[in-house]
């Protein structure tokens, strides 16, 4: 695959994302094709990295209370980026996400597995990116950037900031999400559905989040104490 010198555009707009998929469905030949749709769209449902496409593991159980019959948690390894704090593995509660949506990510899921036991990961991640570098600019010749996997999962964010509190989108998305400007959401009725934290994990950053901000008044209560010990 080539390397790519053109400036990335983070997030993805409705209307781009659209376009790009009925280009992709109805005119490519490519055989990354249909796999480009799968991840563009399973990253806007989970706001995955496309790296932690190569070791995810989906669990659904059947549960008649639930809105659809039954409960699904997608389990992510986490890269060393955020480790730290989301932990070795995160988990995504999917039980929101329709059938369709759910089936989308699992066949994402599979894929990922099977290129990775494979050593064929990088390889197909690199034909995919490939592809959709050429499809954008075959779609938008005259634009200054293009849009990469890792757009998918910026616009996810955008997506959710309204619907989460810090620590939950922490939680989901990994520690770099409140890091750096953020594009705009999609309209409501554009939105797929969100991944939700689980309780456990939400809770790990709300600890965070108070020893950050004790640290801070402890912080400001020292430096007075600072300045007069100078001055004297």
């Amino acid at each position: 695959s080539r390397v790519l010198t053109t400036p990335f555009q983070r997030e993805v707009t409705s209307g781009d994302y659209t376009r790009l998929v009925n280009y992709l469905s109805s005119f490519s030949r490519s055989r990354w094709a249909r796999i480009l749709i799968c991840w563009l769209r399973s990253g806007l449902l989970t706001g995955l990295h496309p790296i932690e496409w190569r070791a995810t593991d989906l669990e659904v159980r059947h549960d008649p209370t639930a809105e659809h019959g039954r409960r699904a948690w997608l389990y992510v390894l986490s890269p060393e980026v955020t480790s730290r704090w989301n932990g070795v593995v995160r988990t995504l509660d999917l039980s929101a996400f329709s059938n369709a949506e759910l089936a989308v990510v699992e066949r994402m899921v599979e894929s990922g597995r099977e290129w990775a036991l494979g050593g064929r990961f990088p390889r197909v991640q690199g034909e995919v990116a490939d592809l959709l570098h050429r499809t954008c600019k075959k779609l938008w010749p005259r634009r200054k950037t293009r849009y990469g996997l890792e757009s998918s999962r910026w616009q996810a964010i955008a997506n959710a900031r309204s619907a989460m509190e810090p620590d939950e989108l922490q939680a989901v998305f990994g520690l770099d999400v409140l890091r750096g400007a953020v594009g705009s959401p999609w309209p409501p009725d554009c939105v797929m559905a969100l991944p939700r934290a689980v309780e456990a994990e939400r809770r790990r950053f709300r600890v965070r989040a108070e020893m950050s901000n004790h640290r801070d008044v402890l912080m400001q209560a020292l430096v007075p104490k600072r300045r007069r010990s100078r001055s004297t």
